[in-house]
């Protein structure tokens, strides 16, 4: 039959690279250890004197990781390596609820930052998704396959 031999498009979107997940993710953590270092610097007399300086070095960096890909699906790590979280479901890049629903374990002081973001990198390096992908819907696309969606 004619036209029968044309190949189907598919509606799956291409996921990036797992190399460029990690990098991303790399940068990302190196913006979770300035943010703990910059609360734990004893320069920052003023929050010495209010007594929150270990309450926010704690919290901060869990907050980045929760809140990082809710503008645009774009974290730090992932504007500088060309990345985008995008909602396959509805087919635009990843935003404030999905953000959180990605990364809620990861925003868990201490335990996020550390012993989840180690098993995310192990999760990403085996088969190029994570537990945050599936619950939120997402994939991991680089920026330039935007417009294919």
């Amino acid at each position: 039959m004619p036209g029968s031999n044309i190949p189907e498009v598919s509606e799956q979107p291409f996921q990036a690279s797992k190399t460029r997940r990690i990098v991303a993710g790399t940068i990302d953590m190196l913006v979770v250890v300035i943010l703990a270092a910059l609360f734990l610097s004893p320069n920052l007399r003023l929050l010495n004197m209010a007594g929150i300086r270990r309450i926010i070095a704690f919290c901060a960096p869990g907050i980045y990781l929760l809140f990082r890909d809710f503008i645009d699906g774009k974290s730090i790590g992932k504007l500088i390596t060309g990345l985008t979280a995008y909602n396959i479901e509805q087919k635009k890049p990843a935003g404030f609820a999905e953000s959180i629903i990605r990364n809620w374990y990861l925003g868990i002081p201490l335990l996020g930052p550390t012993f989840f973001t180690a098993i995310a990198c192990l999760q990403i390096m085996f088969k190029n998704s994570r537990w945050g992908d599936g619950m939120a819907k997402t994939i991991i696309i680089k920026d330039q396959d935007m417009e294919r969606f």
